[in-house]
């Protein structure tokens, strides 16, 4: 301003600098609010829509076509559940007669064994029939990391763990191998650091690890989810039967993780660390947008490098953050001070 001398004044009383937390916070607003529009359709390119099957047929009729639509939305149903059989759930087999109204496209295709169909359902109605039937929805699932050491201390390849693979995957989850050359700082069973946790999630975009260790009288397991661990261990000599229980053992304990029942709505607090810059806020938000039981997410306040945010969502905080952690771009934080539940952002 202009003082009866027309001198410059000061300004700064009358408009103070805003601190820097806010600024910070406003700038992360903003900057990802922009990204964060472009995120989902560049994720999106080239990606395998886990709502599109393929069935065969034995011919181009409005019948065949029908029954075609719904075995092929069981597949589409098993899959957004986490591979559950939903078969005995209310309103499954009702769901099943509505597929053709949910179907978005269809394609017929000559496959190797004669004619096939291929079929794209709405992912919003899916989930609803999902969610109706008091099941979280959990596709997209993340692979879980095997890291597995054989009796001799060296970490065992596919070959040698096509048993404990295929088990996993017979149960409706995906595996991704430890590579034996970059696997001598691995975490043992029974020492897993949290950063070498935090370090392979990075690697390997996962947050589910099988950690194993072959004994000559027995074998040594530990399913790290998200940082909390659960270990168990089995008696004799390691067979290829060892291995296949160890896979079936790895699902017993994901399924209970990861199908979880929602329970309506549930307000909480959130505050995840590790928040370094607009890109990281943007890809958080969208990752927690995403997420089904994930209801509404709204930005509190920012502090270091965390971020503190008000959720409603369709799990007790501390159970959705059990899911949110496979997926290896969020796991286990430190309390902190007025948050239900705390993560850690994996850059």
């Amino acid at each position: 301003m202009i003082d009866a001398g027309g001198r410059i004044g000061q300004t700064a009383e009358r408009f103070p600098r805003p601190p820097p937390e806010l600024m910070r916070l406003s700038r992360l607003l903003f900057v990802g609010l922009l990204l964060a529009l472009l995120i989902p359709a560049a994720h999106a390119q080239g990606q395998v829509s886990p709502y599109t099957v393929t069935v065969p047929v034995t011919d181009t009729s409005e019948g065949k076509r029908d029954e075609a639509f719904g075995v092929a939305l069981s597949q589409v149903l098993a899959r957004t559940a986490g591979g559950q059989d939903l078969r005995g759930k209310p309103g499954y087999d009702d769901a099943l007669k509505a597929a053709p109204g949910i179907v978005q496209q269809y394609q017929y295709q000559r496959a190797a064994g004669g004619l096939a169909l291929q079929v794209s359902f709405d992912p919003g109605a899916v989930q609803r029939a999902v969610s109706q039937m008091g099941v979280a929805g959990t596709s997209n699932k993340p692979p879980v990391l095997l890291l597995v050491r054989d009796a001799g201390g060296n970490v065992m390849d596919k070959d040698a763990l096509a048993p404990l693979s295929q088990a996993v995957a017979q149960r409706g989850y995906n595996v991704v191998l430890a590579d034996p050359g970059k696997s001598t700082d691995a975490p043992a069973v029974a020492t897993a650091d949290p950063e070498q946790i935090f370090g392979l999630a990075r690697q390997y975009k996962t947050g589910l690890v099988l950690l194993g260790q072959l004994r000559a009288d027995g074998a040594d397991w530990n399913l790290v989810s998200g940082g909390p661990q659960q270990k168990w261990n089995s008696t004799g000599a390691p067979t290829q039967q060892t291995l296949v229980d160890a896979g079936n053992a790895l699902s017993d304990r994901l399924g209970k993780q990861l199908n979880v029942i929602g329970s309506g709505n549930v307000d909480g607090k959130l505050w995840v660390s590790g928040v370094a810059s607009a890109q990281d806020y943007a890809s958080l938000l969208a990752l927690l947008r995403a997420d089904p039981m994930v209801r509404q997410v709204v930005t509190l306040s920012a502090q270091g490098d965390g971020m503190l945010f008000a959720t409603k969502t369709g799990l007790p905080l501390n159970v959705l953050t059990s899911s949110l952690t496979a997926g290896g771009r969020l796991l286990e934080g430190d309390a902190h001070s007025g948050a239900d539940a705390s993560l850690r952002w994996v850059h």
